[in-house]
């Protein structure tokens, strides 16, 4: 909460080793690994946050709950897509394309990531 108040990644990432610490605890909870997803998400770590969500529904957490924490991280996956497109459009450099080529690897589109990286445009 003193994150989303106060704007501190540090309240993030210790939220994140919490939710870290209680899927240690509780490995077959799927509640534990649903609020890990939660906490990777916010810190745009979408391919573990995934990973996650999968392990949570496959050990019973709320389908609901699951589909709603899915959905978000796609929406923000796709959200940064755009934007970076954008940004690339008017600045192609390094670092633009570097990020927009991460993005696409973390989407498991290597060729796509393979390409920008080589700056040869998405």
């Amino acid at each position: 909460m003193n994150g989303r108040v106060l704007g501190r990644v540090a309240d993030y990432e210790r939220a994140e080793q919490s939710a870290a610490d209680l899927v240690s605890e509780e490995p077959e909870q799927g509640l534990a690994f649903l609020a890990r997803a939660g906490t990777r998400a916010t810190l745009h770590r979408f391919a573990p946050a995934l990973t996650d969500l999968t392990t949570a529904e496959r050990l019973g957490a709320d389908p609901t709950d699951v589909d709603a924490e899915r959905a978000a991280v796609h929406q923000a996956r796709d959200h940064a897509q755009k934007l970076l497109h954008e940004v690339a459009r008017r600045r192609s450099d390094f670092r633009t394309l570097g990020a927009l080529a991460g993005l696409y690897a973390q989407r498991t589109d290597i060729t796509c990531a393979e390409r920008l990286f080589a700056g040869r445009g998405s």
